[in-house]
C-alpha cells in the first residue's frame, strides 16, 4: 500500500515538503500560490474541509485549471501530481447540516463535479496544445499559412486521456449500500482497474470500515482503492489495510502530546517518520499476507 501523508507547508524551505517521498497536500493550501515547490510524487485533496465551515468548493473550472497548473510545476522540478480528488461531497451529518441535503443528492453533486473537472481538464489541455502548435508554426515560418481550426482537429484526434492529470473518482456514503449504490452510479466512468477514492471511512470504527471496504472490492474487484483519511490505528488492521491500493492522513503533523496537537505542524520530520512507521504496516501486512 502507497502512503501520503498530509503536509499543510508547500514551500521551499524546511518546513517544506522536499523530504517526503510522496505527500499529500490541500488545495486550500495552493489555492494562492503562484510559485513551484520542490516535491516528488504527490496528491492533490480537494480541500472538502471548507464544506464544514459554510464555504463552497471554487468552479470546477478554476479547480481543473488548478490541477493542469500544478501538474505542469510539478513536472519542473522532476515532481509527478499522480492524482488529484474530484470534489467530493461527504455524507457524515457535520456535512450534511451545512449543506441542507440528503446523501443521493451529495452522491449526485460528486459525481456532477467529477465529470466537469474532466471535461474542463481535456479543454485546458486541448488550448495550451493549440497555442504551442501555433506559435512554434508562427517561429518557424512566418509566411505559413495555416487555420488554428485545422490545428484544433489533429489536436483533439490525437488526444490520449492518460496525458491528463488523473481525477480520483470518491465514492461517499453512509451505509455500505449507499457506497455501493454510488459506485454503481458512476458506471462506465469508473473503468476496468481504475483508482478509486472511499471517503468518509476516518470516524468509523475498524469492523465499519473494513466491511465497507470489503463490499466495494466485492462488487468490483479489479479497482485500486484509496482510503481518505484513514488513522494510524484503522492501518493496522489487516482487514483494512490488505483492501487498500494507496490511503492518506494528515495525522502525523497532528501528533504531538495531549494539549498541544498541532506543536508538529510545522516541522515535516514527524509527518515523515509517521509516514515510514505506516510503510513497516504495509510490509507486515504483506509479510502476513504471504504467511496465511
Amino acid at each position: 500500500m502507497l502512503f501520503y501523508p498530509g503536509w499543510n507547508m508547500p514551500n521551499c524551505g524546511k518546513s517544506g515538503t522536499r523530504g517526503f517521498v510522496r505527500v499529500c497536500i490541500s488545495y486550500n493550501r495552493l489555492e494562492h500560490r503562484k510559485s513551484p515547490f520542490p516535491v516528488r510524487d504527490w496528491l492533490l485533496d480537494c480541500g472538502f474541509t471548507r464544506l464544514l465551515m459554510g464555504k463552497p468548493y471554487p468552479s470546477t473550472k478554476k479547480y481543473a485549471n488548478a490541477i493542469y497548473k500544478w501538474a505542469l510545476n510539478s513536472s519542473f522540478v522532476g515532481g509527478s501530481l499522480v492524482g488529484a480528488s474530484t470534489q467530493d461531497y461527504p455524507c457524515f451529518d457535520e456535512v450534511l447540516g451545512h449543506t441542507k441535503l440528503d446523501v443521493p443528492t451529495h452522491q449526485k453533486l460528486t459525481i456532477h463535479r467529477y465529470h466537469q473537472i474532466k471535461k474542463h481538464l481535456k479543454d485546458i489541455h486541448i488550448e495550451s496544445t493549440v497555442e504551442l502548435h501555433a506559435s512554434f508554426m508562427d517561429y518557424a515560418n512566418e509566411e505559413c499559412d495555416y487555420e488554428l481550426d485545422d490545428i484544433y482537429d489533429q489536436v483533439y484526434e490525437e488526444l490520449d486521456e492518460r496525458d491528463l492529470p488523473y481525477v480520483i473518482p470518491i465514492l461517499q456514503g453512509k451505509t455500505v449500500l449507499d457506497y455501493l449504490s454510488h459506485l454503481a452510479q458512476y458506471g462506465d466512468a469508473v473503468a476496468q482497474n481504475a483508482w478509486v477514492g472511499v471517503g468518509g471511512l476516518k470516524r468509523r470504527p475498524n469492523s465499519e470500515v473494513s466491511s465497507i471496504l470489503t463490499s466495494i472490492k466485492m462488487q468490483r474487484p479489479d479497482i485500486k482503492i484509496h482510503g481518505y483519511g484513514l488513522s494510524k490505528k484503522q492501518l493496522s488492521s489487516n482487514g483494512i489495510i490488505g483492501l487498500l491500493f494507496s490511503a492518506d492522513s494528515a495525522s502525523g503533523q497532528l501528533s504531538g502530546s495531549k494539549g498541544s496537537k498541532y506543536q508538529n505542524s510545522r516541522d515535516p520530520t514527524f509527518s515523515i517518520a509517521y509516514a515510514q512507521n505506516i510503510d513497516k504496516l504495509t510490509i507486515q501486512t504483506n509479510i502476513f499476507n504471504v504467511c496465511c
